[in-house]
This record gives C-alpha cells, structure tokens and sequence, in this order.
C-alpha cells in the first residue's frame, strides 16, 4: 500500500483549530457556570472566545492555541505568544479591548521554564520578570514573522506595557482536542449517571455547535446567553431520568428528504398505505415518522439507554 502523498496546502490544522475553539469554549462556559450564573459569550467577536457580563462589555478574552503533532515549547519568541500580544496591544490601543478585560493565552504547548510565558502563567507569576524577557526580545530579536508585533509591543510605553501585561494570564499545556473529552466528562459528571456521560455529552454539543453557527452567522447582534446552557442541560437532564428516554432536536427538527423518501418507497407500511389509497401527503408523513422512530430508537440502543433502564427497573426473584 502506498501512503498517500501529502498536500501542502491541506486545511486541517486550521480546521481543528476552529473545532478546537468551540469545544474549549463550551469547556470554560461549563467551568463559569459553578461561579457565575449570568454572562454572555461570544465566538470570533472581539477575541477567539469573549466573555461579557451584557453586551459589548467584555470581562475575559481567550486566545485559543492548537497543535496536534506534539506539545511544542513557548518560549520568549514563539510566533503563538507575539500574534496573541499583537491582537492585544493593538485592541487596547484603538480602544476596542478595554482595562478591565482579563487576557487570557490558552495553548497546549508548554512555557519554557524562566521565559516570559512562563512567568505570565497563573502559578509563580511575576510580570515584571516578564516585561524584562518581552522587551529584551522585542529589541533584539530578528524574527521577521514577529516583526509586526514587535513594534505594536515597543509603540507602547513602558507603563502601558506593565499595565495590559497584568491582565493577561498563560495557561499552557492544556488538552489537545481529543484529550478535551475528558474534561468535558468531569463538567458535566453530576448532570446524569456515569454511564451516560457520553450521551449526554454527544447531545450537549451537538447543541452548543447549532448554538455556535447561528452566532457566527450574527456576530454582531447575537451573543451565547449562560441562561441557555442551563435551560439546555435541565432540558437533557430531563430526557435522562429513569422514567424517560432524550428525544434528540435534530430528530424532531427532521424534514423528509428524498433521499429518505426513497429508501423507504418499497417498505410494506408505505405499500399498504397506497392501497388505501392514502395520499402523497401522508405517506411522506408516515415516512418522516418512521425515519424519526427507528433513527432514535438505534441511538437508545447504541448508547445502551433501554438497556440500563431495563436493568434498572427489572425485578429478579429473590433466592432463599
């Protein structure tokens, strides 16, 4: 077998850079919700992830990082850390990223042990020792993909640089996109029982990522309101007690397709109906109907949800 030759011009990475901002993000706003009840967020606004207390007034953006081909090392003049610091200095000097907005640098490489990231992490902070490592390679460093941010970082004064770097703060080597799973699963471990946290999980972001692209289809009107993830998960939560099996929304939300209509052209249901003479609009009824049942009654069984209710409810003989 010969490996298929490789395309230079392939948009994976990118691609799982963008999977991997709206999973992270729907990752920090299950994490906010134990704290905050009340904030809005929003994908590609003013940062990869912003969130506000209300519109237009944000409180924490989030510069999201991915690299899948191993955990890299940050270091004071790594490209990530100066296109993130450029987007900032440049935000905060146009007026558009205000003082009382947290910064946040989310990547899963790895600072350098004594490098500026390092030092901006949340642990050991010290942002003055930062501001030495970030001027020092500014001034000297002769990196040309850096440049632009170079000299979006040295147009600030010494003072403004101090102020805007106390409010950033690095979280490095955090969860590639498939290690992300598992720290979904922790954030939402009480909502169900154990042995539905990936069903319940594979629900919660089918939603959010609905959710995601009718944002991003209004970015500038539209913001993800905390109140809907919750009403979103009470809804889930719901469909997952012992008395009662989730009805998935793309189910219910199914219009018959030809594609459907024509697998099923030949089925006995739909023989029968046309015997009686039925009507083509109740026939595509009873088709869509069908597709509905069977398609959600596969993902019960795929998921093992009747079969844990069974099991649950089941009353064995007591042995004397």
């Amino acid at each position: 077998m010969t490996n298929r030759p490789r395309n230079d011009y392939s948009a994976v990475d990118a691609a799982l850079g963008y999977l991997y901002q709206v999973r992270s993000a729907l990752l920090w706003t299950l994490r906010k919700l134990k704290v905050n009840p009340d904030f809005l967020v929003g994908i590609e606004t003013l940062d990869d992830v912003a969130f506000e207390t209300s519109k237009d007034d944000p409180r924490e953006l989030l510069q999201l990082k991915h690299h899948r081909n191993g955990i890299g090392s940050l270091t004071d003049a790594s490209p990530d850390l100066w296109k993130t610091l450029r987007i900032w200095f440049e935000g905060r000097a146009s007026g558009t990223i205000p003082t009382t907005a947290n910064l946040c640098l989310v990547t899963t490489g790895t600072a350098s042990k004594g490098s500026a990231p390092f030092y901006l992490r949340a642990e050991g902070r010290d942002v003055e020792a930062a501001v030495k490592h970030l001027n020092a390679t500014a001034q000297t460093s002769t990196n040309p993909t850096n440049r632009p941010a170079y000299k979006a970082y040295l147009d600030t004064d010494f003072v403004g640089r101090k102020v805007l770097l106390e409010k950033v703060t690095v979280f490095d080597a955090a969860s590639t996109i498939d290690d992300l799973d598992g720290e979904l699963r922790q954030e939402v471990f009480w909502a169900v029982d154990k042995e539905h946290h990936a069903a319940f999980l594979e629900r919660l972001e089918g939603w959010w990522f609905r959710r995601v692209l009718h944002q991003l289809m209004n970015a500038q009107l539209d913001r993800i309101g905390s109140v809907e993830v919750e009403l979103q998960m009470s809804d889930l939560r719901e469909g997952f007690k012992q008395d009662a099996l989730p009805i998935d929304d793309d189910l219910l939300e199914f219009s018959l397709d030809e594609a459907v209509r024509s697998a099923h052209a030949n089925s006995n249901f739909v023989q029968q109906m046309d015997l009686i003479k039925a009507g083509k609009r109740r026939i595509a009824a009873a088709i869509r109907d069908y597709y509905r049942a069977f398609e959600q009654r596969s993902r019960w069984l795929r998921d093992e949800l009747i079969v844990s209710r069974f099991s649950r409810n089941r009353s064995f003989p007591r042995l004397e």
